[in-house]
C-alpha cells in the first residue's frame, strides 16, 4: 500500500511570522529537514495541495528545497491536486 502526504506549504514548511513580513515564500530549513525525516521514515510520496501549486516559480523553489534540504528523492514528488473550486 502506498503512503501519500498531501503537502500544504504555508504553516508547515514556513511560519505565520513569515506571512507577517510578506514573505510567505520563505521555507525554513529546520522544518524542511523534519519533513524529510517524516518522508524517509514513512516512505511516503508527496502530492502538493498548497496554493503554491498555482505559481510555477514557487513550485520550483519548493521542489529544489525538498530535494536539496529535505533530501526527498525527486521521484517521490508525484503530483499536485486539481484546480481550486469557488469558496476554497
Amino acid at each position: 500500500m502506498s503512503k501519500i502526504i498531501f503537502l500544504d506549504v504555508d504553516g508547515v514548511l514556513n511560519t505565520n511570522s513569515d506571512r507577517m513580513t510578506g514573505r510567505s515564500d520563505v521555507l525554513k530549513p529546520k522544518l524542511l529537514e523534519q519533513f524529510g525525516k517524516i518522508v524517509a521514515a514513512t516512505k511516503a510520496k508527496i502530492v502538493l495541495s498548497s496554493s503554491w501549486r498555482f505559481h510555477p516559480q514557487l513550485c520550483q523553489v519548493l521542489s529544489s528545497a525538498l530535494v536539496q534540504v529535505a533530501k526527498v528523492p525527486e521521484k517521490d514528488i508525484i503530483a499536485m491536486t486539481g484546480e481550486a473550486r469557488d469558496g476554497d
